[in-house]
């Protein structure tokens, strides 16, 4: 009966809540990375530093600050080691695009067109986690 009792409490009081919560697949995407940006209106490669961070509010949404080196901030979707961008209106623009990760590399492609004139960007981005 004693062993029992143990046993009951090892299983309770042994094992933490983190240790049987799953990761965040999200993690390998998280942090701050170096970009240099090739774009179909801009003929020299732009560098710059953008943030990815998680959503609190949905387990498989990220978004990404100083997105298009323009202080904008997007909302992506993650599943396994690829990232999308949903079609989405931010100020004047509005955004699509796909992306994925390999170690510290992430490489996406999204395209950019004005909401208010015709104006269209093509951009392909390699960046490096920092």
């Amino acid at each position: 009966m004693k062993a029992c009792i143990y046993l009951v409490l090892f299983i309770m009081y042994g094992c933490s809540i983190t240790e049987l919560r799953p990761a965040d697949f999200r993690d390998k995407f998280v942090g701050r990375y170096t970009a240099e940006e090739e774009s179909s209106t801009v003929s020299t490669t732009s560098k710059f530093t953008m943030q990815i961070s998680k959503s609190p509010e949905k387990d498989s949404v990220v978004y990404i600050k100083n997105f298009w080196n323009a202080d904008l901030t997007v909302k992506a979707k993650i599943s396994g080691s690829k990232l999308s961008i949903p079609e989405q209106q931010v100020n004047n623009f509005r955004i699509v695009g796909l992306g994925s990760i390999n170690g510290q590399e992430l490489t996406m492609s999204y395209w950019v067109n004005g909401v208010k004139n015709n104006f269209f960007d093509d951009c392909r981005v390699k960046s490096v986690k920092n």
